[in-house]
């Protein structure tokens, strides 16, 4: 009988034994830490503020614009063909009838020749046929000739003085298509904008440049919503040239765009000028002042504003809590680095001035006054 040695499988069971219980000591422990709370601090956000207070702002609100022509022609070739010559660049001024560019004329010139040619043939043909039916005529009374001969005679001269219509017809065509080889300004002006030169292929109708037309000026802003709005009730707008605010002239509301512009979310605002100086040339730039009357607002920084469900608003400090409160506004008008609100703000309140896309609704915070 084979004797066995049990010493071994006894050890190994009694260790296995306290390695588990070892584990389920450990397990408990790892379980009762995680029921204990684990406090987090959050430091509170250091912020800039400024104290607002109401005013009596009288003053006005700045914009700044540029001369633009107040009508703009596009101008280009009525035929097809590869340009030679430009003879005009930007800036230039032009006159109505004046050259402007010129295309390759030579297969323009071969069909004008070729319709010429036919115009000389249907002359011949036509002189011919009026021949024949003055010989039927006259022999026609004598017998000599039978009546369907005379008619056939009436027939041919009918269709040779057709056929010379259609080709002096098609002769003034191709002068005519010669002729737009050569590109003539239709107004007066200056020009603005050169779109092609010479050696590019160009179609019928592609713009070759644009030229402003003489007199007639606009003045053209780009502002806010906000005060787009308020610009439809003050028909009349005071502009100054922004380097030579002692030139000045009165501008008379002409449109502002339906909507916005698609990149900077601002309103096109033009202005005719009316007997503007001669100083206050396309390009320059202009300001206009505008007034904003004696409505009480509160001026804050324009680095303070911010939106909420798509309106204007700031972060106000909650003094009490320390906490932010972001705050709809209605905005009275923007400054050059500033904006005047006039709904929104209680003299006193705290609003922070910088950072404010870091920012969160109720989140606590710690002014500078408090570091």
């Amino acid at each position: 009988m084979p004797s066995y040695s049990f010493i071994p499988l006894i050890a190994s069971l009694l260790f296995w034994r306290r390695g588990s219980a070892l584990v389920f000591a450990l397990a408990l422990q790892l379980t009762g830490c995680d029921n204990e709370p684990v406090s987090r601090h959050v430091p509170p956000r250091p912020v800039m503020t400024t104290e607002v207070s109401a005013g009596n702002h009288g003053g006005q609100t700045l914009m700044t614009g540029e001369i633009l022509p107040h009508e703009e022609t596009i101008i280009g070739f009525r035929t097809d063909g590869r340009m030679v010559k430009r003879l005009t660049d930007v800036g230039q001024s032009v006159v109505a009838g004046q050259v402007l560019a010129e295309l390759d004329d030579t297969d323009l010139r071969n069909q004008y020749r070729s319709a010429q040619a036919a115009v000389q043939e249907a002359e011949a043909s036509a002189r011919l046929a009026e021949i024949n039916l003055r010989r039927m005529t006259l022999l026609a009374p004598q017998g000599a000739v039978a009546r369907v001969q005379l008619d056939e005679a009436r027939t041919n001269r009918d269709t040779a003085t057709a056929k010379l219509q259609s080709a002096q017809a098609d002769l003034s065509s191709a002068a005519d298509r010669l002729g737009y080889a050569r590109l003539l300004s239709p107004v007066t002006g200056v020009v603005t904008t050169v779109s092609a030169g010479p050696g590019q292929v160009v179609t019928t109708g592609q713009e070759i440049l644009r030229v402003a037309q003489s007199g007639a000026r606009d003045a053209v802003f780009s502002v806010p919503g906000a005060l787009a709005d308020t610009l439809k009730q003050q028909q009349t707008l005071t502009l100054r040239m922004a380097d030579n605010p002692s030139v000045s002239v009165t501008g008379t509301l002409r449109d502002i765009s339906p909507q916005a512009d698609t990149q900077t979310r601002t309103w096109r605002v033009r202005y005719d000028l009316e007997n503007a100086p001669a100083v206050m040339a396309m390009g320059a730039t202009v300001t206009g002042s505008l007034p904003l009357g004696g409505s009480e607002v509160f001026q804050v920084p324009a680095s303070a504003l911010t939106r909420k469900e798509q309106k204007p608003a700031v972060f106000v400090v909650d003094t009490g809590k320390n906490r932010l409160r972001l705050t709809p506004v209605d905005i009275a008008a923007y400054m050059t680095d500033s904006v005047l609100i006039r709904k929104g703000l209680t003299a006193g309140e705290q609003v922070v001035t910088a950072g404010v896309s870091q920012l969160r609704d109720g989140e606590n915070v710690l002014t500078e006054n408090q570091k």
